[in-house]
């Protein structure tokens, strides 16, 4: 134990009190308050025209990443013309290393323990902030099969600390577990409803679609079909068996919509990504986008390339690089199924590289990166994962603003850099908007906060944090949901009353999911507090809480999304926590989750200050008697930082004597902040371990995370 960063001090056991009822802490008066939406024209983001910044990677032969470059080792131009370097930087993040070993990670019975949770990240903190999409609306089973045992890989072998991951996919099947997060718990849970879908749209391996197009096309560009389109309304299905232009246009509709729901996906990521500080990407699995009628063989779809390019521009505006990965892997282009010989072979070859090409394009486009004919997915993500390590922000002042194009589209600067050292490689964005296309006027507050829920990026705007724990009420409530969702005061705007009390308004919306996209339940409520001036400093340190309770009835995982809108500057912030209720039928030893108070029995809280005693209790569940009857469970606690084990407690022994409920054994303790301490998030394991039980089902953990500030 380290006495000088954390003291853990025995106390008597604590009877561990929950209230049903919603709590709002350090506020004297809290009152609701009508909703009325802001007058003034929310404020759009503009490039300034004073600077045009541009990011870029520079790597050698090889594919490293080169840093030690300076601003006279490049070129920037725009428009064709050569412009003068004003700022110049590299922003360097942390090469992938293996994660530090946790402390005591085999416990008591030889049972190694999990790891510990990754603290929470904020967006600036983070060192890879990276969107991993899968266009699951656009991939063949055997594409998406491999891509599912690929991110498993990735998960688990990949992610660093530091890192800031989102799973998504372009149908949005997954839910509220499309988060962004530096949990690898979450991470797993969304790769657990991995499911492919059916009668995806056609692709190259679907040869009997391509067979089908281009027997057809052959035929009515040879005169086997005088007039096509006579043909085409004559009959919905064909005389001939092999060539059946009703499935083709089925197919092609088909195609068109699953690619405009894909895209549409695409533009919502970059939505989310485009607030967050540094270099941000999005890895896209895809098989491309079916930009070409009849499976490649057919006319432009022009409606379908308008919305691709419009999405490559808007990533670009953002400043968001998407790398590609193709997932079919090395092709064999050869078919049982082929009716036509070498044309039909030759139609799949054509659609193979049309749709390489589009990936190529969207990753050059955006200065990400594009891998193809690779059978290996997890060591192409490791290579885009890479590439996440470090870029140079070179900007310059432009001297005349673009130009208006000429159907009045956004201006814009076409920018290219260049580095003058030899076999040198500069990817970046191919141009810079100065002006937003036309956007819709922004929704009412409520449709933001609702916006910001459903969003799998957090808002930092109000700073805004959620710790959920779940405790058993045994039968027939079962599980309980408590969720203390705390406010940051200072991302407040107070006004101050003529009595001198100091005013807020603002609006909470939380909402909890379950394994699916529907809500389980909403709390939806505005607020006017006035804080006298010792409650108006201890909402400055302490926060302002929400408490919510909620009963579930099933095991499993379950997300809570909150959001936080301030009424008198419009700011949104939001947030979200992940929990897992276990199975208590199997009957192995499990742990609720872990209160955290201020003093005994108290109220909830995720924000302490260095040196403040910290009390902690939870329920040890499904302990198992011993052949006289006897519990015999001893419970550790363990403080972590950074992955890190600052200190732990001396071993305590549950026996279950003088406890209501044996199968729900209470457990309490505290412990003591080194005054040192500096601010930062902490957590607090606890392992309990059933000496009565078999090794593998006798240990169970369980951990809670909290914030701790220097100076109260």
């Amino acid at each position: 134990m380290l006495a000088a960063e954390t003291e853990f001090v025995r106390i008597s056991p604590l009877l561990f009190r929950v209230s049903a009822a919603l709590l709002f802490a350090g506020a004297t008066g809290p009152a609701q308050n009508p909703r009325s939406e802001p007058t003034r024209e929310e404020p759009l983001v503009r490039v300034t025209v004073d600077l045009v910044q541009v990011d870029v990677i520079v790597t050698d032969r090889n594919g490293n990443h080169l840093s030690d470059l300076e601003s006279a080792d490049f070129e920037v131009l725009e428009n064709g013309k050569p412009q003068r370097i004003t700022n110049f930087s590299f922003i360097a993040g942390q090469a992938p290393r293996a994660p530090a070993a946790p402390h005591s990670t085999v416990g008591q019975h030889g049972v190694a323990l999990p790891p510990i949770a990754a603290a929470r990240l904020a967006p600036g903190q983070a060192n890879r902030t990276i969107a991993v999409v899968v266009d699951d609306l656009g991939i063949g089973e055997e594409s998406f099969a491999s891509v599912h045992r690929a991110l498993e890989r990735f998960v688990e072998e990949q992610v660093q600390p530091g890192d800031l991951v989102a799973v998504i996919t372009t149908s949005g099947r997954l839910g509220a577990l499309e988060q962004l997060t530096a949990d690898k718990r979450l991470m797993r849970a969304a790769l657990a409803k991995f499911r492919s879908i059916p009668n995806h749209r056609p692709g190259v391996q679907d040869s009997d679609f391509s067979c089908v197009w281009f027997n057809h096309r052959l035929g009515a560009s040879t005169g086997g079909i005088q007039d096509e389109d006579a043909y085409l309304g004559r009959s919905l299905c064909g005389s001939d068996p092999h060539v059946d232009p009703c499935q083709e246009l089925i197919n092609d509709h088909r195609s068109e919509y699953y690619g405009r729901l894909s895209i549409s996906a695409l533009r919502r990521v970059v939505d989310g990504l485009r607030e967050l500080p540094g270099r941000k990407s999005i890895l896209l699995f895809s098989e491309g986008v079916p930009l070409m009628r009849g499976q490649g063989t057919g006319d432009v779809n022009e409606a379908l390339k308008e919305a691709y390019n419009a999405f490559l521009t808007h990533a670009n505006r953002s400043a968001v690089a998407v790398d590609t990965i193709d997932p079919r892997g090395l092709l064999t282009l050869s078919s049982e199924a082929d009716m036509s010989g070498d044309g039909c072979a030759q139609a799949r070859q054509t659609e193979l590289v049309n749709t390489q090409q589009e990936l190529a394009e969207i990753a050059h486009r955006t200065g990400g990166i594009s891998i193809k004919d690779d059978n290996d997915l997890s060591g192409a993500m490791g290579r885009v994962m890479n590439d996440q390590v470090g870029y140079y922000l070179i900007g310059y002042k432009p001297s005349v603003s673009a130009a208006k194009g000429t159907r009045g589209e956004p201006r814009f600067r076409r920018i290219a850099v260049r580095v003058t050292r030899p076999g040198l490689t500069a990817r970046f964005h191919s141009s810079l908007y100065e002006e937003e296309q036309a956007q819709p006027t922004p929704g009412s507050g409520n449709q933001r906060l609702v916006a910001a829920v459903s969003s799998p990026f957090a808002i930092p705007n109000v700073r805004v944090r959620i710790s959920t724990r779940f405790w058993n009420a045994g039968a027939p409530a079962g599980s309980i949901l408590d969720t203390v969702l705390q406010v940051d005061a200072r991302d407040l705007a107070f006004s101050t009353e003529s009595d001198g009390r100091r005013k807020a308004v603002f609006d909470i919306l939380a909402v909890i999911y379950g394994g699916e996209s529907k809500p389980l339940d909403t709390f939806d409520k505005s607020y006017t507090v006035s804080l006298t001036p010792d409650g108006f400093q201890k909402a400055l340190a302490d926060g302002l809480l929400q408490r919510l309770e909620l009963a579930v009835k099933r095991p499993g995982a379950y997300q809570i999304r909150g959001a936080v809108r301030d009424r008198q500057t419009d700011r949104i912030g939001s947030a979200s926590d992940f929990v897992e209720v276990p199975d208590l039928t199997h009957g192995g030893l499990s742990l609720s989750g872990i209160a955290l108070s201020a003093s005994p029995g108290g109220a909830s809280l995720v924000r302490y200050h260095a040196g403040q005693r910290i009390f902690y209790a939870c329920q040890v569940l499904n302990a198992q008697p011993g052949a006289d009857g006897s519990i015999h469970v001893e419970v550790q606690a363990t403080l972590f930082r950074d992955q890190q084990a600052l200190g732990s407690s001396k071993p305590m022994v549950v026996d279950g004597k003088d406890q209501p409920d044996r199968q729900r054994l209470l457990v309490a303790d505290d412990f003591r902040l080194g005054n040192q301490l500096h601010s930062g998030d902490f957590t607090l394991r606890v392992t309990a371990v059933d000496k009565n039980s078999p090794a593998k089902r006798g240990t169970a953990t369980q951990s809670i995370d909290f914030e701790v500030t220097e100076v109260k």
